[in-house]
């Protein structure tokens, strides 16, 4: 058969259920169910009606086939209008949500199935899309602009894996939504430039996790290692920043010996996760070892050596450190290459990146260079919650740590841009965390308790949350829990960031623990005043004054401008007996008021 009976021009919809790792996680049955529900009584009756038909499936997706675009493109909305419909009643957290990308292009068949950069595309769109949307290629945008009024907004071009140009970006807006000034509808024939869009396209990298080997092959211990491998993919599905591939998936090469490279290929995988398990009696040994596809490198490993008395503890245990330590290891990576935030406006990304790498530096003057580049990235898209996010980040680290000339107004505007945030995007993680800081920045450290734990609730493994929350009760004056928080989380994180020692070292410091609080406050190697300011309370309070004065020099050294006023804030006392005798202390060893 030649190959031009093989090839054809179609339009090709590819679809996937969002957060599908987290739903089977929590209850796989329930999930399951409905999404059965939702194919049987929804999907597969309007792919009829429009004339598509189902290319290929598996598990969470869809891969469909329409001979019109229009056709297409009316099923994509009827599917995601009643599965709106249809989730009314639902919880959010329950909600079976469907991201849609729709593509017109060149494709191969084999047999029903259909390959080639037409479906890549397609699949690439879907990966960008948010919940319940539908996002259009500019081919497939043009094939249906004289035939449906819709209200589209462009999104502009964003490179995608695998394809060599960039593709231009269209998001389908719902019947309430109203498009900005700047979008165009579908029947328009310009040239059009892009506009800023409303919020941020996130390509998150993916993550396979391949089913642990089991190097003593008995068939006892097959239960363990399957289970270790499931409870590492649930405990990773958990993380935000990146996408699990699901189990079923992943299970499919249990018992082969498939290179790397194949299966990061095969899955378009960024990072694959590869371990091993042996017993001996009562010890266990587990390794694991994270490899990053792009490079072919490994860039963390780690043994285990346990007792198994409790295999089901065990499996807790291990799987939680090693989700830790993947987390941080992968941020590190997406940080380093300039991918932390990813945005489809290359301009705003920059700007993003560069303030952040500005503001990891936590010097004096840190915190306002980074804002000023924040504030830039707002003129340009001012409802990216990320933005938002880093700008509230730049004002309560500044109030509550001392960077520099701290503005007077530092914890009210901490607060309005996290709650900006908040509004933008409830369900991401680091909005909670931002919020928190700004709620402790504003004096209600029970307020800031209760958002840090919505953090975690929505990104159990995070440790800075956990950190935070320590700091949080040990200004409530819990103490005993503080200290023990701080200590099980940098245990927990054997690759903290350096600055968690200055919050272990200051719960003990509050607890009275003066050495221990010394000893551990010294591995925080950060050079800025509120570090000597720390150490020179410590010092005091082991009567070492004459070393203290040391710190008080180098303070003002690194910072003229610093102030006890400013230092013994709201949020690192805020007990107001507690924070005025602190600023005696310091007016007692030479700062200014």
């Amino acid at each position: 058969m030649s190959e031009e009976i093989l090839r054809r021009l179609t339009t090709i919809v590819a679809a996937d259920v969002a957060a599908y790792s987290r739903l089977i996680d929590d209850n796989e049955e329930a999930t399951l169910r409905a999404l059965r529900s939702h194919r049987q009584e929804l999907f597969n009756p309007l792919i009829d009606q429009y004339g598509g038909r189902i290319a290929n499936t598996a598990g969470d997706s869809l891969l469909l086939e329409f001979p019109s675009a229009v056709q297409a493109v009316r099923c994509a909305i009827a599917i995601q209008t009643g599965l709106a419909e249809r989730n009314t009643d639902v919880s959010q957290d329950r909600r079976i949500e469907l991201r849609i990308g729709i593509n017109v292009g060149d494709v191969v068949a084999e047999g029903d199935d259909l390959l080639g950069d037409g479906v890549n595309i397609a699949a690439r769109l879907e990966e960008l899309t948010e919940p319940g949307c539908v996002y259009l290629s500019r081919t497939a945008r043009d094939q249906v602009r004289d035939h449906i009024d819709l209200k589209l907004v462009d999104l502009g071009e964003t490179n995608v894996k695998n394809i060599a140009r960039p593709v231009r970006i269209f998001k389908v807006l719902s019947e309430k939504e109203e498009p900005a000034e700047d979008s165009v509808s579908a029947n328009s024939h310009s040239d059009i430039q892009p506009v800023i869009q409303t919020s941020p396209i996130e390509m998150m990298p993916k993550v396979a996790v391949l089913p642990f080997d089991n190097l003593g092959k008995s068939e006892d211990t097959e239960g363990f290692c399957d289970g270790l491998s499931e409870y590492l993919i649930t405990e990773l599905s958990r993380q935000a920043g990146f996408d699990v591939i699901a189990r079923n998936t992943m299970f499919s090469y249990k018992g082969k010996s498939a290179q790397i490279s194949d299966v990061a290929r095969s899955l378009d995988a960024r990072f694959v996760v590869e371990g091993s398990i042996r017993f001996s009696g009562k010890r266990v040994r587990i390794t694991a070892q994270l490899i990053d596809s792009e490079t072919e490198s490994h860039i963390w490993a780690q043994r285990y050596d346990r007792n198994a008395d409790d295999v089901f503890e065990l499996q807790d245990e291990v799987s939680r450190a090693i989700a830790i330590a993947i987390t941080m290891q992968i941020a590190e990576v997406e940080r380093k290459s300039g991918r932390y935030f990813k945005s489809t406006a290359g301009t705003v990304t920059e700007l993003l990146n560069k303030g952040r790498n500005i503001w990891y530096r936590f010097d004096t003057n840190s915190d306002l260079e980074a804002r000023q580049i924040y504030q830039q990235a707002l003129a340009l898209e001012p409802n990216n919650h990320r933005i938002h996010v880093s700008l509230a980040w730049t004002y309560a680290h500044q109030y509550a740590f001392v960077r520099g000339n701290v503005p007077g107004d530092a914890a009210t505007k901490a607060m309005e841009h996290a709650e900006k945030a908040i509004q933008l995007m409830e369900q991401d993680y680091t909005t909670h965390q931002i919020l928190a800081i700004a709620t402790a920045c504003n004096g209600d450290m029970e307020g800031a308790l209760g958002h840090i734990q919505r953090a975690l609730e929505l990104n159990p493994n995070d440790t800075d949350s956990m950190i935070w929350q320590a700091d949080f009760l040990c200004g409530l004056g819990r103490h005993d829990e503080a200290t023990d928080l701080a200590k099980n989380t940098i245990a927990l994180n054997e690759k903290h960031p350096n600055w968690y020692f200055w919050f272990y070292g200051r719960t003990l410091f509050e607890a009275g623990r003066f050495e221990e609080a010394l000893n551990i406050t010294k591995k925080h190697t950060s050079r800025n005043s509120g570090n000597d300011a720390f150490k020179v309370l410590i010092l005091h309070a082991l009567g070492r004054v004459e070393e203290a004065k040391v710190h008080v020099k180098r303070a003002m050294e690194l910072d003229p401008n610093f102030s006890t006023r400013h230092y013994a804030n709201k949020y690192l006392y805020p007990i107001k007996s507690r924070r005025d005798e602190v600023r005696g202390i310091y007016a007692e060893l030479g700062f200014p008021e």
